[in-house]
């Protein structure tokens, strides 16, 4: 299992579900996530789209931060 929290500024989508800022997303080995900027509360492109294998908690991609708590577990 991996976890992330949504950055400001970003939306990820992960099952069809919408995360919003703040956020924590919980991924399985085999699932995804896509990453989208948003401005002034209007979602925008997508940037970037990750597998579970391409998730690296000490170096997440831009829009997802680390959930620390569960890295130190």
């Amino acid at each position: 299992m991996k976890t992330f929290y949504v950055e400001a500024g970003h939306e990820a989508r992960h099952r069809g579900v919408w995360y919003g800022p703040g956020i924590l997303v919980i991924l399985e080995d085999g699932e995804g996530v896509e990453v989208f900027a948003t401005a002034n509360g209007q979602r925008g492109a997508c940037i970037g789209s990750y597998t579970y294998m391409q998730l690296d908690a000490t170096s997440p991609p831009r829009g997802l931060r680390a959930n620390l708590m569960h890295a130190a577990a």
